[in-house]
């Protein structure tokens, strides 16, 4: 049983963490108004409610210090399994952070912006955190338990339900900054907000919003727990090594194998072999010279974030009101790592002559005891390969950028007993991946290397990046587009009364429509049937990318009802 109390929750940045109190207000604080909480249909007199809601008030956003919705949320304890930032790592994520309450799944968190769902930023139910301008946020409401009788099977976990700003005349400008004590990591923030007109005396209120922040990058290499993947410890008494690196180095090292295909013959190092020593960002492990590629990647991505807010409010009369909202963000995140690796390569017979021939003796081999290189009548499954880092193409580097649109249009009232709102969203999250560094033409790299102007066994870092540059990507990879329309009608009522207090019923309804379409470019769908007479590949991404479109249409209908059997006992029920 829940003691029916209301519930304000701070947070406050301890030592790097989050400190999450729970304060019970006095009475006297009661609301005349009737509001809707996060996780029920039908507005009280108070926000008292028996539901597990917690509520992060604009005064405890600001004393946490936290400088995205992204950070706020995802400091919760209810929160678990995630999308982080952290996950842009090494290319990953897009860009995209999450909220996930219970370990359940970010697809099942319903997440809602003044209690109307946004366009996922995939073919599901997903929605970006990045999408959402925290300096905008009033409050928000996060519903620990199953909803999904109110709100879809989305919202199983739980609710995330961020409340913007509105009805205030306040101006706020506000400028924030970060300078780590460390290289790397600045960041400031400046954002404006500013409402003209009182809803209740001057009948209208509109409010406008802006902010702008940037984060700089982290460098693995700015920070000593990351510089390197070699990290030793000990443990039981042994000297033990975390050992993080690549085959794949810069200048290559090279695969021989035997006619009989019974052994690899040789795995060498060219470079180790003709100079005694490995290059610089490379350690030695036998014959071979190992890329530390660790100390490639940043820590943190670079983002950047603009983002406008506007609500706009007009009162008819005593029981009826319009709304209107817009929301526009765009949010670019830029994460670095470590140049494309390329396995398997076959050598040419120049290659062979260069960076074998010479080498044979010191394993104890003659020519005919190593299978041809390809061009020279060698099987390919036998013939001789190298694993390359294409260095001097640059760090691998994407710019995700995330735009979205939030339109809401509506009006909420009372008609007799009965408290109504009605709205129409439409929602909309486009994404693009651009190429900024590190990619390349598969057909221009083995051209240079065919006609011997790059010289992948030979050349150290800094020598191929004129030659290699041309070939060097920067182009949209991808882009895709999510859209959601959606009419909604919810009231509520009271129906009778019991000892503790008006028996409450909720109903509603809706329609919406869901569209998803993506659009990789032409190289990263490579040479799918789809592409006729299209013959060349990207290095350093996947290949085989198919383009697509969907669409989805959903309807449903809720009823709810509260029955406040005593002051300390609430059974409720709903259905969709």
């Amino acid at each position: 049983m829940f003691k029916r109390t209301k519930l304000a929750v701070g947070l406050s940045a301890v030592c790097g963490g989050v400190l999450l109190s729970a304060s019970t207000l006095a009475l006297a604080q009661q609301q005349l108004e009737r509001v809707e909480i996060t996780g029920s249909s039908i507005k009280r007199i108070d926000a008292q409610t028996a539901l597990p809601v917690t509520i992060i008030r604009r005064e405890d956003i600001e004393r946490s210090g936290a400088t995205s919705v992204t950070e706020l949320i995802q400091r919760l304890p209810a929160m678990q399994g995630f999308i982080a930032a952290s996950d842009s790592v090494n290319g990953g994520g897009g860009g995209t952070t999450t909220a996930s309450i219970h370990g359940l799944g970010s697809n099942y968190t319903l997440v809602l912006l003044n209690g109307r769902r946004l366009a996922p930023a995939n073919s599901g139910t997903l929605v970006n955190l990045e999408a959402i301008p925290l300096a905008a946020v009033e409050r928000v409401e996060v519903l620990t338990d199953g909803a999904s009788a109110i709100y879809g099977a989305d919202a199983i976990a739980g609710v995330v339900n961020f409340i913007l700003k509105k009805n205030s005349t306040e101006g706020d400008i506000s400028i924030t900054g970060s300078l780590p004590e460390h290289s790397g990591g600045k960041s400031y923030k400046i954002s404006a907000t500013k409402g003209f007109g009182d809803l209740d005396k001057d009948r209208f209120n509109v409010l406008f919003s802006a902010s702008y922040e940037k984060q700089d990058a982290i460098k693995a290499s700015e920070r000593d727990f990351a510089k390197t993947g070699i990290v030793p410890f000990s443990a039981d008494g042994r000297n033990l090594s975390l050992f993080l690196t690549s085959s794949n180095s810069v200048p290559g090292n090279v695969v021989l194998t035997t006619p009989d295909g019974l052994d690899t013959a040789a795995f060498y190092s060219p470079y180790l072999q003709a100079n005694g020593n490995c290059p610089p960002l490379h350690v030695t492990r036998g014959a071979v010279c190992r890329f530390d590629f660790s100390s490639q990647v940043d820590i943190l991505p670079e983002t950047e974030r603009s983002s406008f807010f506007t609500s706009g409010r007009f009162k008819i009369n005593d029981s009826a009101t319009l709304f209107g909202e817009a929301v526009l963000s765009r949010f670019d995140s830029k994460p670095r790592y470590a140049p494309p690796a390329q396995p398997g390569l076959y050598l040419t017979g120049a290659l062979y002559d260069r960076h074998v021939l010479p080498n044979l003796g010191a394993f104890g081999f003659a020519p005919g005891d190593i299978e041809p290189t390809v061009d020279r009548g060698g099987n390919p499954n036998l013939a001789p390969t190298m694993n390359v880092r294409v260095f001097d193409a640059g760090p691998r580097a994407d710019n995700y950028r995330t735009d979205t649109i939030h339109l809401a249009l509506g009006a909420e009232g009372t008609i007799s007993n009965i408290d109504y709102t009605a709205s129409y969203v439409h929602s909309e999250n486009r994404f693009k991946d651009e190429a900024l560094s590190g990619y390349m033409s598969k057909n221009f790299f083995d051209s240079v290397i065919a006609n011997d102007t790059y010289d992948p066994l030979g050349n150290t870092a800094g020598q191929s990046a004129g030659v290699l540059a041309p070939g060097v990507l920067r182009q949209t990879l991808d882009e895709s587009k999510s859209t959601l329309d959606l009419v909604n009608l919810r009231g509520s009522t009271s129906i009778g009364t019991l000892a503790g207090g008006d028996i409450g019923l909720g109903f509603g309804g809706e329609f919406g429509r869901q569209t998803y379409s993506d659009t990789p470019s032409a190289i990263l769908q490579g040479t799918n049937k789809l592409q006729p007479g299209f013959t060349d590949a990207i290095i350093g991404g996947g290949g085989g990318a198919l383009p697509f479109d969907s669409k989805r249409d959903q309807a449903g209908i809720f009823g709810e009802v509260v029955l406040p059997v005593l002051k300390t006992l609430e059974v409720t029920g709903a259905l969709r």
